[in-house]
């Protein structure tokens, strides 16, 4: 069950993926080994002056840069800002040509988001897919009606249905054709994935943190925990809030009575943050 598990585990990290993250900086990069967040730069009378997340503006001489590791990211920086240019105005002209969307949208999230569905026929998985498919640029809108919580991002709960209608948007995006293995390693998941999104404004704040849910006078334990060590910076940092985690936490179905509340239990130290779930809520 343990080899089985981690390969359901990696195929949800790969469906995770397609969350948008945008790119909004790239590194410049010190001959003395100190690097920086930019979003803009120029050279002025042989002065290199970054442009910082916060908006500030420091320079250096040119000859203090390292151009070996600046121009790559830089480079890189422009292709991705190119193709999610590209994407937003395709995403766009589909919004223009689908304003009035059919009335199947509005019911597949409001109407039937009520009891978690664990058992699907072939005919209710191909639906699903396909309505990820002709739907993926409504990608943020599933997140956001499978979230718990947000901060900065929103904490999903990754059901499987959600997880189908992402495996069509990744197919939508990625033209790949369907894996039976990998719709069989979702349907045939025994664990519940959440992604709790923590922010925080020191980077190792949550370093050795750990997470459980409680259920009436249960404490429930997880089944595989993942807690980074260091925070991500946000696009505010150095201000607050800084940093943020993504912090992935299966439980196994059996462990959890899916028509009950419950509390997800982010635990550190003295530093403790709670978050109401109430399962029955999501399909």
């Amino acid at each position: 069950m343990a080899g089985k598990s981690v390969r359901y585990y990696c195929l949800v990290i790969c469906l995770l993926l397609i969350n948008v993250s945008l790119c909004n900086a790239y590194m410049v990069y010190l001959k003395n080994g100190k690097f920086f967040d930019a979003i803009e730069h120029r050279v002025v009378d042989d002065i290199f002056i970054i442009k910082l997340r916060n908006g500030n503006e420091v320079g250096f001489p040119v000859d203090d840069i390292d151009m070996s590791k600046t121009d790559p990211s830089i480079k890189a920086y422009y292709e991705q800002k190119k193709r999610e240019e590209e994407a937003l105005k395709r995403r766009k002209e589909f919004e223009e040509k689908e304003k009035d969307k059919p009335k199947e949208f509005i019911e597949f999230f409001t109407y039937e988001k009520r009891g978690m569905q664990l058992n699907f026929n072939e005919e209710e998985i191909t639906k699903l897919i396909e309505f990820g498919e002709r739907n993926y640029t409504y990608q943020k809108e599933f997140l956001k009606a499978y979230s718990f919580y947000e901060d900065y991002m929103p904490s999903v709960i990754y059901t499987k249905r959600l997880r189908l209608i992402l495996y069509g948007v990744e197919k939508a995006k990625t033209k790949k054709p369907i894996n039976n293995n990998e719709i069989r390693g979702i349907i045939e998941d025994p664990t519940l994935l959440l992604l709790l999104v923590v922010t925080a404004d020191s980077p190792d704040f949550l370093s050795g943190a750990y997470v459980y849910l409680k259920q009436d006078s249960s404490e429930i334990k997880p089944f595989h925990l993942k807690v980074p060590d260091i925070g991500e910076r946000t696009i505010y940092w150095p201000e607050s809030p800084a940093y943020y985690w993504k912090i992935l936490v299966q439980f196994k179905y059996d462990d959890i009575d899916l028509k009950k509340e419950a509390v997800l239990v982010l635990k550190k130290g003295v530093f403790q943050r709670t978050y109401k779930i109430d399962f029955n809520h999501f399909r």
